[in-house]
């Protein structure tokens, strides 16, 4: 009966420990070398080889990226909103700041910061992921927490939608194809996870935790991440400085606290703007 009751102790034992592993399996998604489980599915994201595709494959199903272009939201330095990029028509060019929207979609936070970039003189364009058929919301925003099922997912087609602009935007002659940066808040973080295209004069994450891909190590491009102490999303994942390795290009601004949105913090903008003004050419 001893031997019994031991057997039984140790096979309970075992499906405790394989449960345990799954759920440190799913929580592993976001590190740094196990980026996606089939990363190498990656293209390297240089300036050679970018996504160009209106639609990419994850997982068997099909994402239309396009979408997210066509429904993006223009904010000009003049503030003017203008929701056809194909109509904004300038006699000058200007920087351009690609801004990728959280879990949620394009809301007010996420709005302010285009109206911060467009007082540094940007055009902002902000690509809307949600209008693309089929993608859904992959997180729960009353619990806060995001669905690590979908990490995989939203890497790519975050990726993509991004590479998506950046190549869009080089037949625009008001761009100023030297001064162009990227930044995303939370989700929209993901997107910059494998950026090494050194068309981008910077990286700006924010309410991220910055578990960059072995792609970015030896990246060139400057990078600033702005996170709370005590951020009610990602916390659990740690902080950007430690999870992006030996990165030497790169910055992290802490606000003291609780929260995620990082826009109504004047040391957010502050460090935003001596970011860009330090590596606008």
């Amino acid at each position: 009966m001893k031997k019994l009751i031991l057997l039984f102790s140790f096979f309970l034992l075992i499906i405790n420990n394989i449960f345990l592993s799954q759920k440190v399996s799913a929580r592993e998604l976001v590190t740094p070398f196990l980026d996606y489980p089939n990363f190498k599915e990656y293209f390297k994201p240089d300036r050679t080889n970018q996504i160009t595709n209106e639609s990419i494959s994850v997982e068997g199903k099909e994402y239309n990226i396009d979408y997210s272009w066509k429904n993006a939201e223009i904010y000009t330095p003049e503030n003017n909103f203008n929701k056809k990029i194909e109509n904004i028509k300038f006699e000058k060019k200007f920087p351009v700041l690609i801004l990728m929207h959280g879990c949620t979609g394009i809301n007010a936070n996420i709005r302010l910061w285009a109206s911060f970039f467009n007082s540094l003189g940007f055009v902002v364009i902000l690509p809307n992921s949600m209008e693309i058929p089929g993608r859904g919301q992959w997180c729960n925003e009353m619990l806060k927490e995001f669905d690590m099922n979908k990490v995989g997912v939203a890497y790519k087609v975050r990726s993509a939608e991004a590479s998506y602009v950046m190549e869009k935007i080089q037949n625009f002659s008001w761009v100023d194809k030297k001064n162009i940066f990227i930044m995303g808040h939370s989700e929209g973080g993901l997107a910059l996870y494998f950026v090494t295209d050194e068309r981008y004069s910077g990286i700006i994450f924010s309410g991220n935790p910055c578990k960059i891909s072995h792609y970015m190590y030896n990246s060139k491009i400057p990078i600033l991440a702005i996170n709370w102490t005590n951020d009610t999303w990602v916390a659990h994942m740690g902080l950007c400085k430690d999870n992006w390795g030996q990165q030497k290009n790169a910055t992290q601004i802490l606000l003291e606290g609780k929260g995620h949105n990082t826009v109504h913090h004047q040391v957010a903008k502050d460090s935003v703007k001596e970011f860009i003004a330090k590596n606008k050419k």
